[in-house]
Parts: C-alpha cells; structure tokens; sequence
C-alpha cells in the first residue's frame, strides 16, 4: 500500500512537473502569433492564455530539462528504496536451561551474540537476559534488517556451533515473533558486558 501511495504521489509530481516549470518562469506580453522562435540557447514559446490574447513565455529548455530529470530521478530513487525496505524481523526467544548448565549456557550464547553482532550486517540487536528470580529462564530479544537476515544467521557457522552446544542444556525453546511498538535507546548509555 505504501509503494502504491508513493507511486501515486511521485506521477502526480511528474505529470505536474511542465505546469510548475512555466509558472516559475516570467511571463512577458508580446504582440506576436503562435509559434516558436530560437533565442540565445533557449526556446521562445508563444501560447494564448485565457481571455487575454496572446501571450510570449520564454522558458529555458535545459532548465525544464534539468527540472524534469530531477523529478524523474526522485521517482526512481523512491520506488526503489520502496522496493528495497522490508519490515524489520523482531522475535523473543524464551527459553529454559538445565540450571546445572546455566553457566556454560551464559559462555556460549555471550560467544555467539559477539560474533554475529561483530560479523553479520543484518544482525541489528540481539539481548540475553535472565529472569531475576529464576535465572534458568533466558529471554533474547532480537531485531534483525528483515527476515532475509534473520534466516541467514541461522545458517552462519557461529550460529550452528551456539545450537549444537546448547543442545542438552536447553529445556524449552519458544520462539514469538513480535510487531515493534516504539524502539528506544540511549547510546551515550553504555550496556554493562556489551561488545565494543
């Protein structure tokens, strides 16, 4: 829907764009009929506007040109990055450890979000945390570019070795994907234990 409105909105702005050009132009009264004569680089066009008779506009062609090719490359640059712009793939794991593995958990899943955060672009934001009065219970916020990236991750190398480690020390994984309310954060606030 937002393409369509983009659409919309960029060929209006280009099948206006001839309107605009002559009405930033000075209109000069002349006497003379319709036609067209060359004058210094630029054309001279003669039209009749409304109940006035004839009227002379000069409009500089390359300046038209230049307005019209500026217009045009603002469409294409915004379907194009309209094209390009995926949602944002949000999801939280929740997952429970065997408490007898809850350190060895913490050493591989710290080791696993440096990499990726370090090594893979669509890796936005991945947080581990422990529920404070039960720290068997982890939950991993993660925001990845789209879910191009998020499938990519996890076919890393990095991300396979976390899974195959982890294996016997997870309980219960449950993965819920999310819809972004409003993301804050406060970069002049450093995380405690964050990759630098």
């Amino acid at each position: 829907m937002k393409l369509f409105a983009l659409t919309l909105a960029s060929f209006s702005l280009l099948a206006s764009a001839p309107v605009l050009a002559a009405s930033s132009l000075a209109l000069q009264l002349r006497g003379k009929p319709g036609g067209r004569s060359r004058t210094r680089g630029g054309w001279r066009i003669y039209y009749p506007l409304k109940n006035v008779g004839c009227r002379e506009a000069t409009m500089n062609i390359r300046r038209f040109l230049v307005f019209s090719l500026s217009v045009l490359a603002s469409l294409v640059s915004g379907l194009a990055i309209a094209a390009e712009s995926q949602p944002q793939y949000v999801q939280v794991a929740e997952i429970e450890i065997d408490p007898a593995h809850l350190e060895s958990y913490k050493a591989a899943v710290k080791e696993q979000i440096e990499t990726a955060v370090r090594v893979e672009p669509g890796v936005l934001v991945l947080y581990a945390v422990t529920e404070k009065d039960n720290p068997a219970h982890v939950r991993v916020f993660e925001i990845y570019r789209d879910v191009d990236a998020y499938r990519s991750h996890l076919e890393t190398a990095h991300f396979k070795k976390y899974k195959a480690t982890t294996e016997k020390m997870v309980k219960s994984l449950k993965l819920v994907q999310a819809a972004p309310i409003m993301l804050g954060t406060n970069a002049s606030v450093p995380f405690p234990n964050a990759p630098h």
